[in-house]
C-alpha cells in the first residue's frame, strides 16, 4: 500500500515539474519575441527622427530572427504622427503564438 502511495506522489511530482518546465520555456519564447518587437520599434523610431526624410522614410516590412521569430510591421501616416504596429510570431509547441505592440511616433 505504501508503495502505491509513493508511486502516485512521485508521478504527481513529475507531472507538475514537466508543466512548470513547459511554462518557463513558453515564457522565455514570449520574452524573446517582445524583445524583437521592441528592437524593431526602436529602429523605426530612430529612422523617423533621421533627416531629411523623417517619417516619410518609414514603410511596411517584415523580417525574421535567427531563432525563428517572425517580425512584421505596418506604418500608417496620421498627419504629424505615424502609427506603427509591430507584430511578432514565435514558434511554440502547438502553434505559432503572436503578440503585437502599437506606438505613435511624432514626425518632426
Amino acid at each position: 500500500m505504501a508503495l502505491i502511495l509513493l508511486s502516485a506522489g512521485v508521478g504527481a511530482f513529475l507531472g507538475t515539474s514537466l508543466l512548470t518546465t513547459r511554462l518557463v520555456v513558453d515564457a522565455q519564447a514570449a520574452t524573446r519575441a517582445m524583445q524583437a518587437a521592441g528592437g524593431r520599434l526602436e529602429q523605426l523610431r530612430a529612422l523617423a527622427l533621421t533627416a531629411p526624410m523623417h517619417c516619410a522614410a518609414l514603410s511596411d516590412g517584415a523580417d525574421s530572427t535567427a531563432d525563428g521569430i517572425r517580425v512584421a510591421w505596418r506604418v500608417r501616416a496620421l498627419g504629424q504622427l505615424s502609427e506603427v504596429t509591430v507584430v511578432v510570431a514565435q514558434p511554440s509547441r502547438l502553434a505559432r503564438g503572436t503578440d503585437s505592440v502599437t506606438a505613435l511616433l511624432r514626425c518632426p
